[in-house]
Protein backbone atom coordinates (compact mmCIF):
# COMPACT_ATOMS: atom_id res chain seq x y z
CA UNK A 1 0.00 0.00 0.00
CA UNK A 2 1.19 3.13 -1.34
CA UNK A 3 2.48 5.28 2.11
CA UNK A 4 0.08 8.42 2.83
CA UNK A 5 1.50 12.56 4.02
CA UNK A 6 -0.35 14.46 6.13
CA UNK A 7 -1.37 17.79 5.54
CA UNK A 8 0.14 20.39 7.60
CA UNK A 9 -0.62 24.34 8.83
CA UNK A 10 2.59 26.32 8.29
CA UNK A 11 2.49 29.59 10.12
CA UNK A 12 1.81 33.05 8.50
CA UNK A 13 5.22 34.29 9.70
CA UNK A 14 7.44 31.27 8.34
CA UNK A 15 6.11 32.19 4.75
CA UNK A 16 5.80 36.02 5.51
CA UNK A 17 7.87 37.50 7.86
CA UNK A 18 7.00 40.97 7.45
CA UNK A 19 3.77 41.81 6.67
CA UNK A 20 4.50 45.11 5.05
CA UNK A 21 7.78 44.14 3.12
CA UNK A 22 6.66 40.59 2.48
CA UNK A 23 2.95 39.79 2.20
CA UNK A 24 1.35 42.74 1.19
CA UNK A 25 3.72 42.60 -2.38
CA UNK A 26 2.95 39.11 -2.22
CA UNK A 27 -1.20 39.37 -2.59
CA UNK A 28 -0.54 42.16 -5.29
CA UNK A 29 2.09 39.76 -6.97
CA UNK A 30 -0.86 37.29 -6.87
CA UNK A 31 -3.94 39.31 -6.99
CA UNK A 32 -5.13 36.85 -9.48
CA UNK A 33 -5.40 33.84 -6.23
CA UNK A 34 -7.50 36.75 -4.43
CA UNK A 35 -9.14 37.42 -7.78
CA UNK A 36 -10.47 33.57 -7.82
CA UNK A 37 -11.72 33.44 -4.82
CA UNK A 38 -13.96 37.33 -5.69
CA UNK A 39 -15.17 35.73 -8.76
CA UNK A 40 -13.45 39.09 -9.66
CA UNK A 41 -10.46 39.85 -12.60
CA UNK A 42 -8.16 42.62 -11.47
CA UNK A 43 -5.76 45.46 -13.77
CA UNK A 44 -2.55 45.40 -12.00
CA UNK A 45 -2.83 46.82 -8.44
CA UNK A 46 -1.19 49.19 -6.77
CA UNK A 47 0.32 49.22 -3.34
CA UNK A 48 0.73 51.72 -0.34
CA UNK A 49 -1.66 53.75 -1.94
CA UNK A 50 -1.97 57.39 -0.23
CA UNK A 51 -5.23 57.93 2.25
CA UNK A 52 -4.92 61.59 3.62
CA UNK A 53 -2.00 60.96 5.76
CA UNK A 54 -2.12 56.80 5.91
CA UNK A 55 -2.23 54.74 3.24
CA UNK A 56 -4.26 51.58 1.99
CA UNK A 57 -1.90 48.23 1.19
CA UNK A 58 -3.19 47.21 -2.09
CA UNK A 59 -6.02 49.06 -4.61
CA UNK A 60 -6.88 47.19 -7.65
CA UNK A 61 -9.64 48.25 -10.66
CA UNK A 62 -11.25 44.81 -11.90
CA UNK A 63 -12.39 44.27 -15.53
CA UNK A 64 -15.94 46.02 -14.47
CA UNK A 65 -14.07 49.15 -13.68
CA UNK A 66 -15.02 48.92 -10.06
CA UNK A 67 -12.46 50.04 -7.44
CA UNK A 68 -11.72 47.28 -4.76
CA UNK A 69 -9.56 48.32 -1.23
CA UNK A 70 -7.43 45.18 0.36
CA UNK A 71 -6.35 45.49 3.73
CA UNK A 72 -4.03 42.57 4.94
CA UNK A 73 -3.14 41.50 8.30
CA UNK A 74 -1.05 38.40 9.33
CA UNK A 75 -2.75 37.73 12.59
CA UNK A 76 -6.48 37.68 13.67
CA UNK A 77 -8.90 40.61 12.76
CA UNK A 78 -8.81 43.13 15.53
CA UNK A 79 -11.25 46.79 15.42
CA UNK A 80 -7.91 48.80 14.14
CA UNK A 81 -7.68 47.07 11.22
CA UNK A 82 -11.89 46.64 10.58
CA UNK A 83 -12.18 50.87 11.35
CA UNK A 84 -9.28 51.56 8.49
CA UNK A 85 -10.87 49.25 6.36
CA UNK A 86 -14.35 51.58 6.45
CA UNK A 87 -11.94 54.77 6.73
CA UNK A 88 -9.70 54.14 3.57
CA UNK A 89 -12.75 52.78 1.71
CA UNK A 90 -14.58 56.18 2.18
CA UNK A 91 -11.34 58.03 1.35
CA UNK A 92 -10.83 56.12 -1.59
CA UNK A 93 -14.47 56.11 -2.79
CA UNK A 94 -13.93 52.29 -2.80
CA UNK A 95 -16.65 50.27 -4.60
CA UNK A 96 -15.43 46.91 -2.58
CA UNK A 97 -13.51 46.42 0.67
CA UNK A 98 -11.62 43.56 1.37
CA UNK A 99 -10.08 42.26 4.86
CA UNK A 100 -7.57 39.46 3.98
CA UNK A 101 -6.39 38.27 7.91
CA UNK A 102 -5.63 35.43 9.74
CA UNK A 103 -8.46 34.65 11.02
CA UNK A 104 -11.67 36.89 11.24
CA UNK A 105 -13.37 37.16 15.06
CA UNK A 106 -16.90 36.55 15.29
CA UNK A 107 -17.58 40.02 16.44
CA UNK A 108 -15.82 41.59 13.04
CA UNK A 109 -17.79 38.98 10.87
CA UNK A 110 -20.98 40.37 12.32
CA UNK A 111 -19.69 43.54 11.82
CA UNK A 112 -18.29 43.34 7.80
CA UNK A 113 -21.88 41.38 7.60
CA UNK A 114 -24.01 44.66 9.10
CA UNK A 115 -21.88 46.87 6.81
CA UNK A 116 -23.14 44.55 4.05
CA UNK A 117 -26.94 44.97 5.10
CA UNK A 118 -26.84 48.89 5.56
CA UNK A 119 -24.80 48.93 2.33
CA UNK A 120 -27.16 47.24 0.56
CA UNK A 121 -28.14 49.83 -1.75
CA UNK A 122 -25.86 50.77 -3.90
CA UNK A 123 -22.82 51.38 -1.06
CA UNK A 124 -19.48 49.35 -0.80
CA UNK A 125 -19.32 45.72 -0.71
CA UNK A 126 -17.55 44.21 2.08
CA UNK A 127 -15.22 41.05 2.25
CA UNK A 128 -13.97 39.12 5.35
CA UNK A 129 -11.11 36.58 3.73
CA UNK A 130 -8.48 34.19 5.57
CA UNK A 131 -5.42 33.28 4.73
CA UNK A 132 -3.69 30.05 5.51
CA UNK A 133 -0.48 28.13 4.49
CA UNK A 134 0.06 24.23 3.91
CA UNK A 135 2.36 21.90 3.74
CA UNK A 136 2.81 18.19 2.31
CA UNK A 137 5.64 16.65 3.87
CA UNK A 138 8.89 18.53 2.62
CA UNK A 139 7.20 20.57 -0.11
CA UNK A 140 6.66 23.94 -0.80
CA UNK A 141 4.48 26.07 1.16
CA UNK A 142 0.98 26.96 -0.61
CA UNK A 143 -1.33 29.51 0.33
CA UNK A 144 -4.86 29.48 0.48
CA UNK A 145 -7.20 32.08 0.74
CA UNK A 146 -11.05 31.60 1.98
CA UNK A 147 -13.90 34.24 1.41
CA UNK A 148 -15.89 34.18 4.80
CA UNK A 149 -17.39 37.22 4.70
CA UNK A 150 -19.20 38.69 1.42
CA UNK A 151 -22.23 41.17 -0.07
CA UNK A 152 -25.58 39.56 0.44
CA UNK A 153 -25.62 39.23 -3.65
CA UNK A 154 -22.52 37.64 -3.79
CA UNK A 155 -23.92 34.57 -2.12
CA UNK A 156 -23.88 31.11 -3.70
CA UNK A 157 -26.41 28.49 -3.56
CA UNK A 158 -28.07 29.87 -1.28
CA UNK A 159 -31.67 28.79 -2.27
CA UNK A 160 -32.85 26.10 -4.88
CA UNK A 161 -28.44 25.03 -5.65
CA UNK A 162 -26.92 23.16 -2.72
CA UNK A 163 -23.89 21.99 -4.44
CA UNK A 164 -21.18 22.81 -6.69
CA UNK A 165 -22.77 20.22 -9.30
CA UNK A 166 -26.36 22.05 -8.86
CA UNK A 167 -24.86 25.11 -10.31
CA UNK A 168 -23.60 23.83 -13.08
CA UNK A 169 -26.59 21.87 -13.91
CA UNK A 170 -28.35 25.45 -13.41
CA UNK A 171 -25.66 27.59 -15.70
CA UNK A 172 -26.28 24.38 -18.40
CA UNK A 173 -29.98 25.02 -18.61
CA UNK A 174 -29.10 28.93 -18.54
CA UNK A 175 -27.53 28.41 -21.82
CA UNK A 176 -29.79 25.50 -22.63
CA UNK A 177 -32.57 28.49 -23.15
CA UNK A 178 -30.42 30.91 -24.52
CA UNK A 179 -28.36 28.97 -27.59
CA UNK A 180 -31.49 28.70 -29.34
CA UNK A 181 -32.81 32.51 -29.14
CA UNK A 182 -29.35 33.48 -30.27
CA UNK A 183 -29.19 30.76 -33.26
CA UNK A 184 -32.58 31.84 -34.57
CA UNK A 185 -31.26 35.37 -34.82
CA UNK A 186 -27.52 34.99 -35.24
CA UNK A 187 -27.00 32.47 -37.56
CA UNK A 188 -23.35 33.58 -37.47
CA UNK A 189 -23.10 31.89 -34.36
CA UNK A 190 -24.77 28.55 -35.18
CA UNK A 191 -21.83 26.67 -34.26
CA UNK A 192 -21.48 27.51 -30.66
CA UNK A 193 -24.33 24.69 -29.92
CA UNK A 194 -23.19 22.60 -26.79
CA UNK A 195 -24.55 24.32 -23.22
CA UNK A 196 -21.43 24.61 -21.01
CA UNK A 197 -22.07 23.72 -17.28
CA UNK A 198 -20.22 26.69 -16.48
CA UNK A 199 -20.48 30.84 -15.94
CA UNK A 200 -19.47 31.80 -19.15
CA UNK A 201 -19.78 31.21 -23.09
CA UNK A 202 -17.56 32.25 -25.80
CA UNK A 203 -18.57 32.86 -29.63
CA UNK A 204 -16.75 34.08 -32.53
CA UNK A 205 -15.75 36.97 -33.94
CA UNK A 206 -13.92 38.27 -37.25
CA UNK A 207 -10.39 37.28 -35.95
CA UNK A 208 -9.22 34.66 -33.88
CA UNK A 209 -7.46 36.22 -31.49
CA UNK A 210 -10.85 38.04 -30.09
CA UNK A 211 -14.13 36.54 -28.71
CA UNK A 212 -16.85 37.96 -27.51
CA UNK A 213 -17.76 36.19 -23.82
CA UNK A 214 -20.85 36.11 -21.85
CA UNK A 215 -20.04 36.03 -18.46
CA UNK A 216 -22.60 35.68 -15.28
CA UNK A 217 -20.70 36.51 -12.33
CA UNK A 218 -22.64 36.60 -8.76
CA UNK A 219 -24.90 39.78 -9.62
CA UNK A 220 -23.25 40.88 -12.81
CA UNK A 221 -24.28 39.95 -16.39
CA UNK A 222 -21.51 40.88 -19.12
CA UNK A 223 -20.79 41.10 -23.06
CA UNK A 224 -17.89 41.17 -23.56
CA UNK A 225 -14.80 41.18 -26.23
CA UNK A 226 -12.55 39.14 -24.87
CA UNK A 227 -8.79 40.41 -26.49
CA UNK A 228 -5.97 37.64 -26.34
CA UNK A 229 -3.26 37.11 -28.90
CA UNK A 230 -1.23 34.41 -26.65
CA UNK A 231 1.01 37.44 -26.35
CA UNK A 232 1.02 40.23 -24.05
CA UNK A 233 2.93 42.32 -26.53
CA UNK A 234 0.90 41.73 -29.33
CA UNK A 235 -2.15 41.77 -27.68
CA UNK A 236 -1.65 45.09 -26.00
CA UNK A 237 -0.85 46.15 -29.35
CA UNK A 238 -4.14 45.09 -30.70
CA UNK A 239 -6.19 46.54 -27.76
CA UNK A 240 -4.46 49.98 -28.25
CA UNK A 241 -4.88 49.95 -31.92
CA UNK A 242 -8.86 49.00 -30.92
CA UNK A 243 -8.85 51.97 -27.91
CA UNK A 244 -8.00 54.15 -30.66
CA UNK A 245 -10.99 53.67 -32.65
CA UNK A 246 -12.75 53.94 -29.25
CA UNK A 247 -15.23 56.51 -30.40
CA UNK A 248 -15.93 54.78 -33.62
CA UNK A 249 -16.52 51.69 -32.22
CA UNK A 250 -18.99 53.24 -29.99
CA UNK A 251 -21.05 55.57 -32.02
CA UNK A 252 -21.52 51.94 -33.84
CA UNK A 253 -22.12 50.17 -30.54
CA UNK A 254 -24.94 53.37 -29.38
CA UNK A 255 -23.04 53.43 -26.24
CA UNK A 256 -20.36 53.59 -24.25
CA UNK A 257 -18.37 50.49 -23.78
CA UNK A 258 -15.77 49.44 -20.74
CA UNK A 259 -12.49 49.28 -21.64
CA UNK A 260 -10.22 47.34 -19.31
CA UNK A 261 -6.21 46.34 -20.07
CA UNK A 262 -5.57 43.51 -17.45
CA UNK A 263 -2.30 43.38 -17.19
CA UNK A 264 -0.27 41.40 -16.05
CA UNK A 265 -2.65 38.65 -17.45
CA UNK A 266 -2.03 39.67 -20.90
CA UNK A 267 -4.78 39.66 -22.45
CA UNK A 268 -7.65 43.03 -22.71
CA UNK A 269 -10.94 43.32 -22.59
CA UNK A 270 -14.08 45.58 -23.69
CA UNK A 271 -17.44 45.01 -22.03
CA UNK A 272 -21.00 46.05 -22.06
CA UNK A 273 -23.15 45.89 -18.31
CA UNK A 274 -26.38 44.96 -17.93
CA UNK A 275 -28.06 47.70 -16.03
CA UNK A 276 -29.51 45.78 -13.29
CA UNK A 277 -28.01 43.32 -10.87
CA UNK A 278 -29.01 39.26 -11.60
CA UNK A 279 -29.35 36.03 -9.65
CA UNK A 280 -28.62 33.06 -11.92
CA UNK A 281 -30.55 31.14 -9.49
CA UNK A 282 -34.13 33.20 -10.34
CA UNK A 283 -35.07 31.78 -13.41
CA UNK A 284 -38.01 34.05 -14.02
CA UNK A 285 -35.25 36.85 -14.53
CA UNK A 286 -33.81 34.67 -17.72
CA UNK A 287 -36.10 35.76 -20.39
CA UNK A 288 -35.04 39.59 -19.73
CA UNK A 289 -31.68 38.17 -19.67
CA UNK A 290 -31.94 36.87 -23.06
CA UNK A 291 -33.63 39.39 -24.16
CA UNK A 292 -31.30 42.22 -23.35
CA UNK A 293 -27.47 39.34 -24.51
CA UNK A 294 -28.92 38.57 -27.88
CA UNK A 295 -29.46 42.18 -29.65
CA UNK A 296 -26.56 43.47 -27.06
CA UNK A 297 -23.90 40.94 -28.44
CA UNK A 298 -24.68 41.37 -32.35
CA UNK A 299 -24.38 45.17 -31.56
CA UNK A 300 -21.17 44.44 -30.21
CA UNK A 301 -19.96 42.67 -32.77
CA UNK A 302 -21.23 44.57 -35.49
CA UNK A 303 -19.52 47.62 -34.01
CA UNK A 304 -16.32 45.79 -33.76
CA UNK A 305 -16.11 42.99 -36.44
CA UNK A 306 -15.55 45.54 -39.76
CA UNK A 307 -12.86 47.07 -37.65
CA UNK A 308 -11.43 44.01 -36.53
CA UNK A 309 -11.45 41.96 -40.13
CA UNK A 310 -9.51 45.52 -41.44
CA UNK A 311 -6.61 44.76 -38.58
Amino acid sequence: MTGTERLVTVPLREMWPHEAVDFTPWLADNIDLLGEELDMIFDTPETEVPVERFSADVVAMNDQGEMVLVENFLNPSDHRHIGQLVTYAAGLGADYAVLVAESLRDEHRSALGWLNDITRDGGVGFFGVEVAAWRIADSSPAPQLRVVVEPDNWRRNVHSTSDSSGLKALYAAFWAGFLPLVHEAEPRWRGTKTPQPRNWMQFKSALPSVKYVIRVRKSRLVVQAYIDTGDSETTSELYGWLHDQRSDIEVAFGAELAWHRLEPKQASVVNANYPDDVNIEDRDTWPDMWEWLVPTMARLADALDPVLAGY
